[in-house]
């Protein structure tokens, strides 16, 4: 499993292993390269995230009433009721090839996650990717969220105004940007598939084992 919360969901036999996410080979050498470094992006659909922006209460409206740039990587249809807006942001999908490229592009991300039994239980992909791309981030402080930044990366930020707070203090210094960029790519980089291959072989070679010996296995992901 990729977080402990799932882990006691799907393996309470005590014979589960925890595999956290890492990242594929074409996550390494990203160049962060965004049309505008103060840009504030939310890479995800709305439709598969529709309590979500509830995480940032007013802090993005009232950073694009200020002159703030905000958009999408992903479906944007709904999103501007919900993040307070007049209208919809900027936003569509990119073909799963381009994902880490079109990472790369955002000036400053977002990974808001409202507080739910479901969202406590999610992996750190979506800031690790961020990490990868040399995307500076604010998230909201979920379990594995909290994890990734002990280790050294982006921003975490529970309120509204702590959101405000962070993001307007991100798009106001060039230094803190470059600071959070290069925290994060340390972090990505400890972090890459390759590196971690053998745990996954290892977690099936024991569950061979195991099975062999007659006892239920969870599969290992």
């Amino acid at each position: 499993m990729s977080t402990p919360a799932l882990l006691s969901v799907y393996a309470q036999h005590g014979r589960g292993r925890v595999l956290r996410n890492c990242l594929p080979p074409g996550f390494a050498d990203l160049t962060h390269a965004p049309t505008d470094p103060t840009e504030i992006v939310w890479p995800a659909s709305y439709h598969s995230h529709p309590n979500d922006p509830d995480a940032l209460g007013g802090s993005i409206s009232r950073l694009v009433n200020e002159g703030a740039p905000f958009r999408m990587i992903g479906d944007p249809i709904g999103a501007g009721v919900a993040f307070g807006l007049e209208s919809d942001p900027v936003g569509m999908g990119v073909p799963l090839e381009q994902w880490p490229t079109a990472l790369s592009g955002i000036g400053i991300g977002i990974a808001p996650l409202a507080d739910t039994k479901f969202n406590r239980a999610k992996s750190w992909l979506k800031p690790l990717e961020l990490c990868a791309a040399g995307v500076p981030w604010v998230a909201s402080p979920r379990e594995e969220y909290v994890r990734l930044h002990k280790e050294g990366a982006g921003i975490l930020a529970e309120r509204s105004r702590s959101w405000y707070r962070e993001l307007a203090r991100l798009q106001g210094s060039e230094s803190l940007r470059s600071e959070l960029s290069d925290a994060g790519r340390s972090v990505a980089a400890r972090w890459m598939l390759t590196d971690h291959a053998w745990r996954w072989a290892d977690a099936w070679q024991e569950a061979m084992v195991l099975q062999n010996k007659g006892s239920p296995v969870s599969s290992v992901r």
